[in-house]
């Protein structure tokens, strides 16, 4: 019992670290809520376009829709629309769905258009977000052009995801992600320090003896998984 005991207060107290952790992440700001989701959709695209090979561009999976060039060009183009509103300095689209085709152009002017986004969410302020702007005939706040932008690339980025599956590419989004050589060691102290403390075994020793794996270290990963467990078999076991 007294070690159970000691186990609640272990998570209890690491707790708050790890919330007040998240709440030091967030401003609390519109634009800053914004930025994470617009970082995370852009950089998905650029590295969806650069994981497509140069011959697959013309590839559309039916006569009726856009192929995976010409989807990027229109990425591209929506781009310019909805960061316009956003930015001091307004730029026409480049009109990329129809005039590139070669992998190498597009890529780079995807690169670009983030480029431009990126500078026009930077030194958008709350106060500017909140105002609002004619798109498309319509007036909208500037925060909502943002978001439809998001919404827009999350949308068409779902089409890229398509088409790289059909050729047999994982996208990056579904990409297995590497932990940094910090993250696996604060893992490989806590499963040696638990078992220290509960088992009252040499620091280092698993709970239940099982070897780690390396390979499947992560935070919220295989390695965590599997030290759950045996804190959990640990548990029902006492």
């Amino acid at each position: 019992m007294k070690k159970r005991i000691l186990i609640i207060v272990a998570v209890s107290c690491l707790a708050p670290a790890m919330f007040s952790h998240v709440q030091a992440q967030t401003s609390g700001s519109l634009v800053a809520d914004a930025k994470p989701g617009w970082a995370a959709i852009s950089a998905n695209i650029v590295k969806a376009a650069e994981k497509m090979p140069e011959e697959e561009y013309s590839f559309r999976p039916a006569t009726t829709v856009r192929s995976y060039g010409q989807l990027i060009g229109h990425i591209i183009d929506a781009h310019y629309l909805f960061c316009g509103p956003l930015s001091a300095e307004s730029k026409a689209p480049p009109d990329a769905e129809k005039k590139l085709t070669s992998k190498a152009d597009l890529v780079k002017s995807l690169k670009e258009s983030v480029g431009y986004c990126n500078a026009a969410i930077e030194r958008l302020t709350d106060a500017q977000a909140a105002e609002t702007v004619k798109f498309f005939g319509r007036d909208k706040a500037r925060l909502s052009v943002l978001y439809m932008n998001i919404a827009h690339d999350n949308e068409h980025y779902g089409n890229l995801v398509t088409y790289l599956r059909i050729k047999g590419l994982v996208p990056p989004s579904s990409e297995p992600r590497q932990t940094s050589q910090l993250g696996r060691l604060y893992f490989d102290l806590a499963h040696g320090q638990m078992a220290s403390l509960f088992l009252g075994v040499p620091e280092g020793q698993r709970l239940t003896g099982k070897p780690r794996d390396p390979q499947g270290t992560t935070c919220w990963g295989k390695d965590s998984a599997v030290f759950m467990e045996e804190v959990i078999a640990w548990l029902f076991n006492r």
